[in-house]
């Protein structure tokens, strides 16, 4: 997975347990000592690394070792540099920048083991309208 995340990313391995919030479209928030917890705890884990800085943002990939529900977006959200776009994450009630009219998250590869054993491995390119965000963010525009 690729995205572009707000502030200066160092990379590393993120573990934050998750609980949905209430009903799916409520979203999902990281466990937290102080609160009253109802509901399944879910681990987590994510690691990530920064491909190419830029002034107020960064490329990184995104590499999710458990499949919780918006896991990535929650987690990037944590540590203070959510996903770009993202309306229930980070951008609630902000405009999106570089022309972007959803969140920049994208899974450029994603490979399953099937139940013999046999591994498949799906690639798709950058959407145009992501690529042409990114160009964006090259040129300095």
């Amino acid at each position: 997975m690729r995205t572009i995340i707000i502030g200066a990313g160092e990379g590393g391995r993120l573990a934050l347990d998750l609980l949905r919030k209430g009903r799916e479209h409520d979203g999902v928030g990281f466990v937290d000592d102080n609160k009253k917890l109802r509901g399944k705890i879910r681990e987590a884990i994510t690691e990530y690394k920064v491909i190419k800085r830029f002034p107020d943002y960064d490329l990184v990939e995104v590499f999710p070792k458990t499949g919780r529900t918006h896991q990535i977006r929650v987690h990037l959200k944590a540590i203070g540099h959510p996903v770009v776009c993202d309306k229930l994450y980070g951008f609630k009630k902000a405009e999106c920048p570089l022309g972007l009219t959803r969140q920049f998250l994208h899974a450029n590869s994603l490979e399953f083991t099937l139940i013999n054993g046999s591994i498949i491995k799906l690639e798709a390119d950058l959407p145009d309208d992501l690529q042409a965000s990114l160009t964006k963010l090259e040129k300095g525009i």
